[in-house]
């Protein structure tokens, strides 16, 4: 039944009377559930445990969701159908869900001063949008008695009132949701003496989010936020929202973000696999509102995702029913995007995407380097002032800038990241927000003492360290794709750039990760990368699988290599996303002067469970710290500069020369940031990133023209060469 639903709702034409018949089906079904939903509720009201506490610090009364749930289908079903025993239907279980208040203990209650008064029907900005909409859809009903719609409509005004206690504003999820509630109430109750003033705050709320960039960083809540503002875009009659660049700028980053499986992989706040009904309504209502095939496409490689069982809604046809296509211009035929994009924006998304196509069993790689990022600032700092929100970046934002967050190859999960949070705010040491809990390079500005462990050191009181983020660059060769990002800790003492090449042929990651310390002192520098479990380990080389994430059992036809030629790599036990894992590391510590450099070479190699995880070795350079090179079986070679400023000259135009930024590896030579060579006998193939030669050998493979170059003297009486963006060729070597 759940199948044809789902198919139902991507249909663009208006529902006939012969396709309500899931609705009506999932509406029983979810009714029948309904005791069990309010028995757990109330058991919830009685916390026991820390967290069980917290929670009920910070959401207060909070009623079930499904009560509500269903009444949002019923409503449906008598706007579609016009059945006046469904009006009724819906109008009981809005009443019911009203009626809550009456089994919230007072103690409770009276503790809070917000709740002076009356008790609000409900106080969850998630759930008031839902309310009035659904009361907006069954009002005209004759049928509906007067003692119940004064029960409903007092209830629905009370909870609109209750949003002016705390009317969060902010380009972020839970604004423009309070936005929403208060014009969808304005909508339902058009008549009422407070319907200005709830569509005067709505407006006020909605504008910090039209045609802005949102402020938070969250898997999670980036389709919240985008889907609320879709649907108030609706509410308020005014839908140019879609010509907005923003809009369009997220909606194309979400599709970036698609892995395998069709969701977007958890960062920042997030679960696994979670938000996908509204990555699925954005998706749905872009492609409509902008005829955008490849939107088109997204909504329904989301829609095949979406679980088929949700023990918390009534059915999938309740969120599903938001992307209301059955009013919307028909949906594009959908096309897949090209597999080369890849590319997220470098000022906003700050992600970087590597894949080998859109397939269930292609290779993915999600980095994300974003930080607090250079607009609103006074949102930010609003939310920094009001909120405990000390380990977030914000707004619900992790320390994981360079992290790695998803690594999937062959349907298996290699790497993921760390999970919402474990407590509230956070858990111990900022779990799981903190830097610690990701997969990148972590430091501390000491070393351990005696009989300190790294993960004693390592585990601190998590708060979040701003620091600023850029990508260095992006670039796609034959032999693979080329990415390097910065964040930069100056202030802290420390650079770190992070430079990853996925190869075509074998599967290989390499993780390049240099640092540059910008003030001397000791320092602990902890390269991490979390497993499920180890099933594998050696001197520099350790072997992990990934078998569950959370409540997920996972599919496992990968194994992942974790491989640092030349450290000594160790493991300790981490809480992440529900349980303990594995976290694989390289330390450097000790006391650094200003202007060291260090980096630590890693190797991500998905491979078959038993297979040989092949071999790869450090290749010494002719610049020490300034560049380092890899092997990888004996074929390809990658150099990478760690100091792009090697051999920089003060003064004439071009600072550079081919002599003094030469590296020489493995046979190799170049000025190049970066270079990729296979050699396969007597051919070289090659690709290279800024520069002006590449010597193969005794063979000059490419070598820019010299030309006279102007300089500030006001004379052309330097001789230079232009360092090219990208080649890339064959060498024959013989």
């Amino acid at each position: 039944m759940r199948r044809v639903l789902l198919f139902l709702i991507i249909t663009p034409s208006l529902f006939a009377q012969a396709d309500l018949a899931p609705f009506r089906h999932a509406l029983e079904e979810g009714a029948a559930r309904l005791p069990e939903v309010e028995a757990r509720w109330r058991e919830r009201l009685k916390p026991t445990g820390v967290n069980a506490a917290s929670f009920a610090q910070l959401f207060g009364y909070d009623p079930p969701r499904h009560a509500l749930s269903l009444a949002f289908l019923a409503g449906f079903l008598f706007e579609q159908g016009g059945d006046e025993a469904d009006a009724v239907r819906a109008a009981r279980l809005l009443a019911r869900y009203a009626d809550y208040r009456s089994e919230y203990p007072p103690e409770l209650a009276q503790a809070r001063v917000e709740y002076a008064g009356e008790l609000p029907a409900t106080t969850n900005f998630f759930h008031l949008p839902d309310f009035a909409e659904t009361w907006a859809r069954i009002r005209s009903s004759p049928a509906i008695g007067a003692e119940r719609r004064t029960k409903i409509e007092s209830a629905l005004a009370g909870s609109a009132d209750f949003v002016l206690v705390f009317p969060e504003w902010g380009a972020h999820n839970r604004a423009i949701l309070r936005a929403l509630g208060l014009a969808s109430c304005a909508a339902a109750l058009p008549d009422h003496p407070r319907a200005g003033d709830w569509s005067k705050m709505a407006e006020i709320l909605a504008d910090d989010s039209q045609g802005a960039w949102e402020v938070e960083d969250a898997q999670h809540y980036h389709p919240i936020w985008l889907h609320a503002l879709l649907r108030y875009a609706r509410v308020s009659g005014d839908e140019r929202v879609y010509a907005s660049p923003q809009v369009r700028t997220y909606l194309a980053m979400y599709v970036a973000l698609l892995a395998p499986g069709g969701f977007v992989p958890d960062f920042g706040d997030g679960w696994w696999r979670s938000s996908l009904r509204d990555y699925y309504a954005c998706f749905a209502l872009g492609a409509a509102g902008t005829g955008d095939p490849e939107l088109a496409w997204a909504a329904e490689r989301v829609r095949t995702a979406l679980p088929a069982e949700d023990p918390e809604a009534p059915s999938l046809g309740e969120a599903l029913l938001r992307a209301r296509l059955f009013d919307n211009p028909p949906l594009p035929a959908p096309r897949e995007p090209d597999p080369a994009r890849t590319r997220v924006d470098d000022v906003i998304g700050k992600k970087v995407v590597l894949r080998t196509g859109w397939d269930d069993d292609d290779l993915y790689l999600l980095l994300n380097y974003r930080d607090e990022g250079d607009w609103g600032r006074l949102h930010r700092d609003y939310l920094r002032q009001t909120l405990a929100v000390e380990h977030e970046k914000m707004h619900h934002g992790h320390a994981d800038e360079n992290a790695i967050v998803a690594f999937m190859d062959g349907g298996s999960v290699l790497m993921h990241d760390a999970g919402y949070r474990d407590a509230v705010p956070s858990g111990p040491n900022g779990a799981w927000r903190a830097d610690v809990f990701h997969n990148r390079l972590v430091v501390r500005p000491r070393v351990r003492a005696e009989g300190e462990s790294l993960r004693e050191l390592l585990l601190d009181e998590g708060h979040y360290r701003p620091v600023r983020t850029d990508r260095i660059d992006f670039l796609h060769f034959e032999l693979g794709t080329y990415a390097r990002t910065r964040v930069d800790a100056g202030e802290a003492g420390w650079v770190w750039d992070r430079t990853l090449f996925l190869t075509g042929e074998p599967r290989v990651v390499v993780v390049v990760d240099s640092v540059l310390v910008t003030r001397a002192g000791e320092y602990t520098f902890a390269n991490l990368f979390a497993v499920g479990e180890l099933v594998g380990a050696g001197a520099d080389q350790a072997v992990g699988r990934t078998v569950r994430i959370g409540r997920h059992e996972l599919a496992h036809t990968r194994n992942l290599v974790v491989a640092m030629p030349g450290e000594e790599l160790a493991s300790f036990p981490l809480s992440r996303h529900g349980h303990e894992e594995q976290v694989v590391h390289a330390v450097r510590e000790g006391r650094f002067e200003r202007g060291e450099r260090l980096a630590f070479v890693t190797l991500l190699w998905p491979v078959e469970p038993g297979t040989d995880a092949g071999t790869s070795r450090i290749v010494p350079t002719s610049v020490g710290d300034a560049a380092v090179a890899v092997e990888i079986d004996s074929l390809l070679t990658i150099l990478v500069k760690t100091d792009l400023e090697h051999g920089l000259l003060d003064e004439q135009r071009p600072r550079y020369t081919p002599e003094r930024g030469r590296v020489e590896a493995n046979g190799l030579a170049t000025d190049a940031d970066f270079l990729v060579v296979r050699r396969s006998g007597a051919e070289a193939r090659w690709g290279a990133s800024n520069m002006t030669h590449v010597h193969v050998g005794a063979i000059e493979a490419f070598a820019a023209r010299p030309f006279q170059v102007f300089q500030t003297s006001g004379r052309s009486d330097v001789v230079g060469r232009a360092k090219w963006r990208k080649w890339e060729g064959t060498t024959w070597l013989d």
